[in-house]
């Protein structure tokens, strides 16, 4: 008894689950079995699938009734995801073939869409995936815009003009300056980074405008008759 009941089941399940069956219609983005290569049929995310045959044939068994998503997962091609609604069947048992329609990944399926696809199912690849990305070519106006290339050309330029700087100061600002980078220096070394910066300060600050050189003979005279 335990076991035609049990058959009785697995007979009924059987009977409402359906078949999903269609093809690749080859065209110039794809041509045949060859450049396609290993391709599956998935529907809701691998719950049931199929591999694609030598001839682009494909099959998917015991579907069950309801709203599905299919997908075709291929290395190098991309095609349409689409919504299959299997009927329930019948009350004599018979099953009306799935509806098959465009679908947007990531849209709800409520409403669906009103354009009805033809069964069984058309897969067309759509595109081809490039997966290469050329390489970039030398921009020397590029590198040169570059914030880092422009904060080390600007310290290259202060190292140039320092001397002719330093030249123009006077003595004693100069041995001020002296002094305070040797306190710089030393607390560097020994880490107090609180007294490198309070000696980088007075630095700063020690720094004077250059004198305007005067003639040393005062305002010229007229010239005597």
């Amino acid at each position: 008894m335990k076991l035609s009941a049990l058959a009785a089941f697995v007979f009924a399940g059987a009977t409402l689950a359906a078949e999903i069956s269609g093809g690749v219609l080859w065209n110039g983005v794809c041509s045949d079995i060859r450049q396609l290569g290993q391709a599956k049929v998935v529907i809701d995310n691998a719950m049931h699938s199929a591999n694609v045959l030598r001839s682009g044939k494909f099959s998917i068994t015991d579907v069950p009734p309801g709203t599905h998503i299919l997908n075709v997962r291929a290395h190098d091609y991309l095609f349409d995801t689409l919504r299959i609604d299997v009927p329930e069947p019948g009350e004599n048992g018979t099953t009306a073939n799935p509806v098959v329609r465009p679908y947007i990944s990531g849209t709800p399926l409520d409403p669906p869409s009103t354009v009805v696809l033809p069964y069984p199912v058309v897969l067309v690849p759509r595109g081809k995936y490039n997966y290469f990305t050329p390489p970039t070519s030398f921009n020397a106006l590029g590198m040169l815009q570059n914030p880092m290339m422009l904060i080390m050309g600007a310290g290259f330029l202060m190292v140039l003009a320092m001397p002719y700087l330093m030249k123009s100061m006077d003595p004693e600002a100069l041995q001020d300056i002296n002094v305070n980078q040797a306190r710089i220096q030393s607390a560097l070394a020994s880490g107090d980074l609180k007294g490198g910066l309070s000696a980088l300060m007075q630095t700063e600050e020690a720094v004077p405008a250059a004198p305007s050189p005067q003639r040393a003979g005062g305002a010229k005279k007229g010239k005597r008759r």
